[in-house]
């Protein structure tokens, strides 16, 4: 009923706000039967995700980057990986690190070498405004690899030590890796062994 009396006339914040409660009534309505609870409908579950995605979808048209990369989270999760691309990259145009980081890495992955260059005007872009290091471990993958720039494991290094400075647990394996076969640093076995700790620790699947 909330996201009926918002959607027309709530304003971006208000809508995302929204949005984030009835996600949790959704996941938590899906995970009911693993709970031992009586299911709900399927249809209205089915409904409850719908209004959800068009809340999002209206706070990405009034011009919320929190929504946009929510939008495109769920656009990736749904295998529109162009869908997600469109969205990452207009966030990433506009200096916002999330956005880069999403875009430039959709790029990677998907091999679009002739874009490399605008990955890494992204993410050059958003370096300074990196807050969680995920700029920063992008990037290193990047220069790791020579992605649209010669490779470079010296400077990866460097950028996944940032990236793992700022809480970043795949730079932290990155730098684990790194350091127990001494590429672009001078190996340090024991120190590997730290930062694969706290990758695992911090969430690291890898």
């Amino acid at each position: 009923d909330n996201l009926r009396k918002v959607l027309p006339t709530g304003n971006a914040e208000e809508l995302v706000e929204v949005a984030k409660v009835a996600m949790i009534t959704f996941e938590f309505r899906l995970s009911e039967p693993m709970l031992g609870l009586e299911p709900v409908d399927k249809d209205l579950l089915r409904e409850l995700y719908s209004l959800i995605v068009q809340t999002i979808e209206r706070a990405t048209e009034l011009g919320s980057s929190e929504a946009a990369l929510w939008l495109g989270d769920l656009r990736f999760d749904e295998d529109d990986v162009a869908g997600a691309m469109e969205l990452f990259e207009k966030q990433a145009e506009l200096g916002h690190p999330k956005g880069a980081a999403k875009a430039a890495e959709i790029l990677r992955r998907t091999e679009e070498t002739t874009r490399y260059p605008d990955a890494l005007r992204w993410l050059d872009a958003t370096l300074a405004t990196d807050e969680d290091g995920m700029v920063h471990y992008v990037r290193g993958l990047y220069a790791f690899n020579g992605l649209g720039c010669p490779p470079n494991q010296v400077a990866a290094f460097g950028f996944h030590e940032q990236a793992a400075a700022k809480g970043q647990a795949d730079a932290m394996f990155e730098l684990y890796a790194m350091l127990a076969q001494g590429v672009g640093c001078t190996a340090n076995p024991a120190r590997a062994v730290e930062y694969c700790v706290q990758a695992a620790e911090g969430g690291s699947i890898r």
